[in-house]
């Protein structure tokens, strides 16, 4: 489906889904109606006519559930009960004609009843009366609990596509793993009533016009041997037409009488029949078909009979033309070919993909840190927004005599920081019950929340990757001395890694099975446990072990082969730099790395050279959930172009956010995308990580 579209976007960090839907009703009727197709095809200027009477009038949505999903496995991991239970459900109807839709929210009450209510214009104060939404009273809203909510967002109403926001709240409902969409349009075209009320009228003029031949033909009416009518017939039409014999050379067939007579709508109805089939019919046809039907001197039943013919004709050039048979029509007057107009049309259409659920309360926020479900920023705030990431990770950036080897024009785009609005790194981290806050700095974070993130976004990468298997005898706690919990044990290292402060650096030529066991494995896919056990050590002040767990299980279980282990490979004073390489063999665009990377290939950026950042054990852990954690922000800009010159809803047209947008009036709708720079070793992790709340309004 081209004209109507839906996607579930993002997800909150309590679990709600958002989607978004849009419809293009200027295409809805294409898709459904044989008429319209072929009115497109033949003439595109009666259709656009037709088509702006085209109106949706209710839409729904229905939730599509994956419940229960349980994969449980006995001692030796084998998989032993599988269950899932698909339903569907409608979670949402509302009107959408005429003028945008304001927030619609379904609640349901705690007696379980169901209602659609514009609920932000409700006030809640005691002497506000009942409501009269089928005796819901305030009451009954405040002890109510948010299902769905709906609102029309203004983005593409230049080209007549409207975009509705659907937030679905799932957060009260953790049995729900897997949801998809489904959205139905009932709606209203005129295709195929306008199609139908001209053939119809087509046909009656025919049976108008038969009489009329007839009588003209009647030896009464028409001498044939003077070749004239006579003027008693002549003066009867004309007295129907209110038109003076004496003056019938010189008629105004555009006076209203004329129009109005059976005669002139005949003549009307042949000119809207004709340009049914021809765009190029011309309103003069009209006035040829008076002329050869009204009783002058210039006019007789031979031609009279013609015209009644080519009206036949027409009909059915019409007929074939629009892959009809005449016989198919009927009675003209008892005729309905066609739905009548009180019974709108429906349409549908799916989700293309589901939309997992991620329950582990493991993500990123990119926009904002106190926003949930749409991020609403002004061009202002969204500015500030990317202001304070420059100052945080790359105030300035100098290049000195390590440039040496560039062009000037290489220099010059290394320089160029134009992508900066396009480019951000998270604000905060949610990891389980807490929110790691970035917006003040790397320096300023909790380093041992993020060593529990790290932990348990390795445990959720490997139960990802076995399959959502639960080891249900996983659950023992861990001790000093064991590692128990994560299944772990360290074996005898070949070099002492407990010995290390934190300050120097890990020998990342040392493989990570000599710091743990041959036979280890990070099998506990538990993130409860992995987070109570990490806390334990927390508290037992057990920060060794602690370091040991949070830079090798990540280093052996997500971080990627190709990801760099040393600054050194990447900075512009080290001639033996893959970034010099990429630089002098063309194989990168320099003016396309991010700023945040820019600022970690000069000098400047490493403060002691006796310690590599990223190979410390805490600095590295502290990048790359930071400065190289990079997002790319892009907004929605258009849809593609079909053959038939509609905006297809369902092919967006993604382009990074620039400068020029925050500048101009029209709001813009965009949201976070994973970025690498897989050339140069900046590479994200395999367990990427949610994006909360992944959609931003920038209003113009």
């Amino acid at each position: 489906m081209k004209s109507i579209s839906i996607t579930a976007e993002t997800q909150t960090e309590e679990g709600d889904v958002l989607s978004l839907c849009f419809i293009n009703p200027s295409s809805i009727s294409l898709e459904v109606s044989d008429i319209a197709r072929k009115m497109f095809e033949i003439n595109k200027d009666l259709f656009q006519k037709i088509n702006k009477s085209t109106d949706i009038k209710f839409i729904y949505v229905d939730r599509l559930e994956c419940r229960n999903h349980v994969k449980k496995a006995n001692s030796t991991y084998t998989d032993f009960r599988n269950s899932t239970k698909k339903n569907q459900k409608n979670i949402a109807f509302f009107p959408a004609s005429g003028e945008e839709l304001k927030k619609v929210t379904r609640i349901k009450t705690k007696f379980g009843k169901h209602v659609d209510i514009e609920k932000e214009r409700i006030s809640y104060s005691e002497d506000s009366p009942m409501l009269d939404l089928n005796n819901i009273t305030l009451d009954d809203l405040k002890n109510s609990t948010d299902v769905c909510s709906v609102e029309e967002i203004s983005i593409f109403s230049d080209i007549n596509i409207r975009s509705f926001l659907i937030h679905d709240f799932l957060s009260s409902d953790d049995s729900l793993y897997e949801v998809g969409y489904k959205v139905k349009i009932a709606f209203e075209h005129q295709f195929e009533n306008y199609f139908n009320s001209v053939i119809n009228a087509l046909k009656r003029s025919i049976v108008f016009l038969k009489n009329y031949q007839t009588s003209a033909t009647f030896v009464s009416n028409y001498d044939y041997v003077t070749n004239s009518f006579s003027d008693n017939f002549s003066r009867t039409i004309f007295k129907q037409l209110a038109i003076d014999v004496d003056t019938f050379d010189r008629i105004n067939l555009s006076d209203k009488n004329v129009v109005g007579s059976e005669l002139g709508i005949a003549a009307m109805i042949f000119y809207n029949a004709k340009y049914l089939i021809d765009s190029s019919a011309n309103k003069s046809i009209y006035g040829r078909i008076m002329r050869n039907l009204l009783p002058t001197k210039k006019t007789s039943p031979d031609l009279i009979s013609r015209t009644v013919q080519s009206f036949e004709s027409l009909l059915q050039s019409c007929m074939s033309m629009y892959g009809l048979e005449s016989s198919k029509l009927g009675n003209p007057i008892e005729t309905k070919m066609y739905n009548n107009i009180k019974s709108p049309n429906v349409i549908s259409v799916e989700t293309m993909e589901t939309f997992e659920i991620d329950r582990s309360s493991l993500g990123y926020f990119i926009f904002s840190n106190e926003q949930k479900g749409l991020n609403v920023f002004s061009s202002e705030m969204y500015k500030t927004r990317y202001i304070l990431e420059q100052i945080r990770y790359y105030p300035e950036i100098k290049v000195n005599q390590e440039s040496n080897f560039m062009t000037n024009g290489e220099r010059s785009a290394f320089m160029n920081l134009s992508n900066k609005t396009s480019f951000l790194t998270p604000v905060g981290i949610g990891v389980r019950d807490q929110k790691i806050t970035l917006d003040r700095g790397p320096a300023n974070l909790d380093l041992e929340a993020l060593r529990e993130f790290r932990l348990m976004k390795s445990g959720k990468y490997l139960n990802d990757k076995m399959g959502n298997i639960i080891n249900e005898k996983s659950t023992q706690k861990i001790g000093n001395s064991t590692l128990a919990g994560f299944n772990l044990e360290v074996g005898k290292p070949r070099e002492s890694i407990l010995g290390r402060s934190t300050e120097q650096n890990m020998d990342h030529l040392i493989e990570s099975k000599y710091y743990l066991g041959d036979t280890s494995a990070f099998l506990n896919s538990n993130l409860e446990v992995i987070s109570e056990n990490h806390r334990e050590l927390k508290m037992k002040d057990n920060l060794k072990v602690l370091s040991i767990l949070s830079d090798i299980i990540p280093k052996s279980f997500i971080e990627q082969k190709n990801k760099i282990d040393s600054i050194y490979n990447i900075q512009l004073s080290n001639q033996n730099s893959i970034v010099r390489s990429a630089i002098m063999s063309n194989e990168i665009d320099i003016e396309s790395i991010p700023p945040q990377i820019k600022s970690m290939m000069v000098q400047d950026f490493v403060q002691n050279p006796n310690v590599d950042p990223l190979a410390n054990f805490e600095s590295s852990q502290v990048l790359s959930e930071t400065q190289m954690n990079i997002y790319e922000v892009r907004l929605i800009r258009t849809f593609s172009l079909g053959e038939n010159g509609f905006h297809n809803v369902s092919d967006r047209i993604y382009e990074s956010v620039s400068d020029g947008d925050l500048s101009g009036r029209s709001n813009i709708l965009a949201k976070s995308f994973n970025y690498e720079v897989s050339e140069l070793g900046i590479v994200k992790d395999l367990a990427k990580g949610t994006i909360y709340n992944n959609l931003i309004l920038i209003r113009g």
